[in-house]
């Protein structure tokens, strides 16, 4: 009977250590990915770094036209007829416009 325990306990013996080898197969599996997620790739941390300012300067303000920023003065929009709309002079409120102002190009006054 002692050799029926002896090799039961021998067989318990071994799926305990098949466990423990198991389990820091596993464990090393685990650290390795783990370490692939916190160390970016040489090609991303070239362009991370790019993109980031260097330590101890503020990052640069963000750049958005007035149009995308959907600016709202308050105040309720001015028929055409009233300001001369798209297509008259914002001097005389009277002639077409056919000048352009420099250097922004916009079309804004007769001659």
């Amino acid at each position: 009977e002692l050799g029926v325990a002896g090799s039961a306990a021998a067989a318990e013996e071994a799926a305990l250590a098949a466990a423990l080898e198991e389990s820091a197969r596993l464990e090393e599996t685990r650290r390795k990915a783990e370490e692939q997620t916190l160390v970016p790739e040489v090609g991303e941390a070239y362009r991370a770094s790019e993109a980031a300012p260097p330590p101890g300067e503020p990052p640069p303000p963000a750049t958005v036209s007035l149009a995308d920023a959907s600016f709202d003065t308050g105040r309720p929009a001015v028929p055409e007829s009233t300001l001369g709309g798209e297509t008259t002079c914002i001097i005389c409120f009277s002639n077409a416009k056919s000048h352009v102002a420099g250097p922004c190009g916009h079309l804004c006054a007769c001659g």
